[in-house]
């Protein structure tokens, strides 16, 4: 059980509409129904200074990444160890969907009242951790193309553009995959790891 009031919340300003930002302001309201503090955080450098301090004085209880899949992978990797949550409001969520989280901020105000905790085994690619997949090949081309374009919320037509793109220009290369240190397999165009079933939809 986690004991602190604080909750840190980090809110994607790219990620989502206005129906999403109303279920921030729903989750901040419901935290301090329950008693506890919300602090919310748009910009991720101020919210690396805040949680450290908040933890090292026993008053932090989650970080929460209210956003999409991006935004978990970010709180993640800047926080490991300290315990996250998660409001749904990413174009997909696959996180959230597997672990049957609503897009509701009252509900996972309550859960983060509760304070209950599940561990999650990560994966990590280049000192990176990662919670659903990782990919090299084709599938990271796309997704790297649809980042460094990116000005606003993603929906699956963005998509679109990167793979018709990638389509075109896409080299190829021979890959070889060791797994283990054991199993070798060579002349490999594509590699995904999962972490967790679902995948992209």
């Amino acid at each position: 059980m986690i004991h602190g009031s604080v909750v840190a919340i980090l809110r994607n300003p790219i990620s989502g509409s206005a129906r999403k930002t109303a279920a921030a302001r729903q989750l901040i309201s419901e935290l301090r129904r329950l008693g506890l503090r919300p602090r919310l955080f748009c910009d991720r450098e101020r919210l690396g200074r805040f949680v450290p301090a908040c933890q090292a004085r026993g008053e932090l209880r989650r970080v929460v990444a209210a956003g999409g899949d991006g935004t978990i992978g970010d709180v993640v990797n800047r926080f490991p160890g300290i315990p996250i949550a998660t409001l749904p409001l990413g174009n997909v969520n696959l996180l959230a969907g597997y672990f049957r989280i609503p897009r509701c901020g009252r509900t996972v105000a309550r859960l983060i009242a509760e304070g209950k905790t599940r561990r999650l085994d990560l994966g990590r690619v280049n000192g990176r951790r990662f919670t659903l997949m990782a990919s090299v090949g084709f599938d990271a081309e796309v997704v790297e193309r649809l980042h460094r374009g990116r000005t606003g919320p993603v929906s699956m037509a963005s998509y679109a553009r990167p793979i018709v793109e990638s389509c075109w220009s896409y080299p190829w290369p021979e890959l070889t995959v060791r797994v283990d240190d054991r199993h070798i397999f060579r002349d490999v165009r594509q590699v995904v790891v999962c972490n967790l079933p679902p995948y992209a939809l």
